[in-house]
């Protein structure tokens, strides 16, 4: 199996949705923090001028007030009440305004006054003639007719003068105020530099204006860029004055001033793109390790000792789960097909007692089985010397050819009397029929198998158990037709035997039950001498304690156990020269002895050297296996051979070779085959340094160096580059 072939396509697909979420992320969190800055920089644009507003708006609030202070001063009141020009007055006038616009110096405006009927100006500076004024202040025809006009109408707030004055001292913005004192009016001329109302602006790209009946007042910034302000690519934000209600505050900026913080911005994206994507790269891997986890723990359960290098995991588990899935459909397929039907059980639980009498009435009803509704007899047929079907079909044949004699025999029977045949075990069956004579019955039944002996060369035994007045009674027939069959071995070689043919028989004649003599065999062939000698015991409790035999029966009883002897040897493959060497007359020793005791001991010691030659010779078979396995495994050591390949090599079990080789060696087989190419790559080196580790690990058989890297370091405790350094 391609070795983390799944892990890697797991990671594969955590990096990927990982680079796709964090650029997304990464573009997300560029588009909000671009959202934020254009939002940011629009409110820093807005705070600025709401700013500039307030501090202009503060000037001409300041000037306005100067003004009002102005009209209710005694010195004006005085100036005004002269309707001569009175210079003592205008001193005292003068006076005053140089002191109060001293107070207000530092808000860069001065103010002028004239009185209406006078055109003397009264200013900071001095006095002199309004003409004078308007030359000093270089104000044009144009703009003094504007202002002749402004004086003569009926308007009552400011008149601002549409356009800036120039001066040497630099740009001038001139307001103009009418005022009432006496009804005397007076006329108020407001200057301030434009310098000192527009803020400062600290960059070439941006505009700042004073804009009165959509016409700019004063401005700061280019003129190309103020005249564009609807264009799309400029940003105009305006405030209205709170104190020249018909004055608006203008400042424009472009709209990609943005692009000035892109670069930070970008680089900052750029660096949590990265943060996020080495963060999701760990945990991709730590995601796609614990997912791998379950996977790698199934795979290593299915594949057991065997290593598999041409398939990913996912192709494995598939590959297994189908085999699975076949197993399970056969095994469902085979219990289908063996499974009881619902009336063979019901027989089954009849004959064994387990049905109470509803049950078997409602059954008998159900099933059609009105036959068992009168007396009845209960037959028991067993196969016996059935060595030839064995050697010659499997056991799935030599069950279906039982399976259809017996079939064959109740089709014959039936034409007698009615009859029910049920399988009770792997040998034999059960008849149930009607009750008739038992002479008939023998008839019978003995033409019937003397048929089948003759034509398929099968042998059965029939055991004829006692006669019962119904169904509800039929366990008794059954335990009386099995009780017969232990005296099989007493009446000779009958095919059908009844209680009539025990009659003739006395307490003098030996017992020995088929089931007793099963186990013997199979517990010497097995090796357990402590069973055998407990059916053995068995066994003389029922002839010798329970009974009295008489001579002849003794030698018939010391015959079958001297038979079962010879089963024993015959089913293990032996001759009685292998186990017991030649001249042994164990048969005429037992029937020396004196008493049953003797018999005993004798009869066991027999048994004893049975089994401990039987254990002997499997033991010198299992080493001879176990030391070929070995060489086997030293010379192919370089191979990817796996326990089933071993097993296909010896045709043995793979369940068998593992507890052999665990057994004789002492470790299982994937430990001792690791260890010894660890030391086989240890020697490999030594004899040649310039071998890489790659290179040794292929030669002793491993098909990945992180194979041979892991086994290495497991068993050596270091990793072979290290081993090999050292040995340096």
């Amino acid at each position: 199996m391609k070795k983390r072939k799944v892990f890697r396509k797991l990671f594969i697909i955590y990096i990927v949705i990982v680079l796709l979420y964090t650029l997304i992320g990464s573009a997300v969190f560029f588009y909000k923090h671009n959202q934020i800055g254009e939002l940011e920089l629009r409110n820093n644009q807005r705070m600025f001028l709401r700013q500039a507003q307030e501090r202009i708006d503060t000037k001409f609030t300041v000037a306005l007030n100067l003004i009002n202070q102005f009209t209710s001063s005694e010195e004006l009141t005085m100036y005004a009440r002269d309707r001569s020009r009175d210079y003592y007055n205008i001193t005292r006038v003068y006076n005053n305004l140089v002191k109060r616009t001293q107070a207000f110096n530092d808000f860069g405006f001065s103010l002028d006054i004239v009185k209406k009927s006078d055109d003397l100006v009264i200013s900071s500076q001095g006095t002199m003639q309004l003409s004078s004024y308007y030359t000093k202040w270089g104000l044009t025809e144009p703009i003094v007719k504007d202002v002749e006009a402004y004086i003569e109408s009926n308007q009552t707030d400011i008149f601002v003068i549409p356009e800036t004055v120039h001066t040497t001292s630099g740009e001038l913005m001139v307001m103009v105020k009418k005022e009432k004192i006496y009804e005397v009016q007076f006329i108020f001329y407001i200057l301030f530099y434009v310098e000192d109302v527009l803020p400062q602006l600290d960059s070439k790209q941006t505009g700042f204006s004073l804009i009165r009946f959509d016409l700019p007042l004063i401005q700061v910034g280019g003129d190309e860029l103020l005249r564009e302000q609807s264009d799309s690519e400029y940003n105009v934000h305006r405030e209205h004055s709170r104190v020249l209600s018909d004055v608006v505050y203008s400042y424009v900026t472009p709209r990609n001033a943005i692009q000035n913080k892109l670069f930070p911005l970008i680089a900052d994206t750029a660096q949590i793109y990265i943060i996020l994507l080495l963060f999701g790269i760990v945990l991709s891997f730590f995601a796609a390790r614990n997912m791998y986890k379950p996977i790698r723990s199934i795979v290593n359960v299915m594949r057991g000792d065997e290593e598999h290098h041409d398939q990913d995991e996912f192709s494995f588990i598939k590959e297994s789960a189908i085999k699975m899935k076949e197993v399970n459909k056969s095994l469902t397929e085979m219990l289908q097909n063996n499974r009881l039907s619902l009336k063979h059980k019901f027989l089954r639980d009849l004959l064994g007692g387990m049905a109470h009498h509803e049950q078997i009435a409602e059954g008998i009803s159900l099933y059609e089985l009105h036959g068992l509704e009168q007396s009845l007899s209960v037959i028991v047929l067993e196969f016996v010397e059935d060595q030839l079907l064995d050697d010659q079909f499997t056991k799935d044949a030599i069950q279906e050819i039982k399976t259809q004699t017996m079939r064959l025999i109740e089709e014959q029977l039936n034409q007698f009397a009615y009859c029910q045949l049920v399988e009770w075990d792997y040998k034999r069956y059960v008849l149930i029929m009607q009750e008739t004579e038992i002479a008939l019955m023998k008839k019978w039944i003995s033409q019937s198998l003397s048929t089948i002996e003759i034509e398929f060369e099968i042998r059965i035994v029939a055991a004829i158990g006692q006669s019962v007045p119904s169904a509800y009674e039929m366990e008794h027939s059954l335990y009386s037709a099995f009780q017969l069959l232990d005296y099989r071995f007493a009446i000779d070689k009958r095919t059908v035997i009844t209680t009539n043919d025990l009659g003739s028989l006395q307490e003098t004649s030996y017992i020995y039950p088929l089931d007793l003599e099963r186990d013997l065999i199979s517990y010497c062939i097995q090796g357990k001498e402590v069973q055998v000698n407990v059916v053995l015991q068995r066994l003389f409790q029922l002839n010798f304690s329970e009974r009295t035999i008489d001579g002849e029966s003794l030698s018939k009883f010391i015959s079958a156990i001297i038979g079962t002897v010879h089963r024993v040897m015959q089913q293990a493959s032996k001759s009685e020269i292998d186990i017991f060497g030649e001249g042994s007359t164990h048969e005429t020793e037992l029937k020396k002895c004196e008493n049953a005791q003797q018999i005993l001991e004798k009869i066991q010691r027999i048994f004893h050297v049975l089994i401990s030659k039987l254990v002997q010779v499997a033991e010198e078979t299992d080493n001879s296996i176990a030391d070929e396995m070995i060489a086997f495994v030293h010379d192919h050591y370089d191979r990817d051979i796996s326990l089933t390949d071993l097993a296909e090599q010896f045709n043995f079990s793979p369940g068998y070779i593992s507890i052999l080789f665990k057994n004789y060696v002492g470790e299982n087989y994937k430990d001792y085959l690791n260890l010894y190419r660890v030391n086989k790559a240890k020697e490999i080196y030594n004899s040649n340094h310039r071998l890489t580790v790659n290179e040794i690990g292929e030669r002793v058989g491993f098909n990945h160096v992180n194979t041979f890297i892991r086994i290495f370091k497991k068993y050596e405790g270091v990793s072979p580059g290290q081993y090999f350094r050292k040995s340096e």
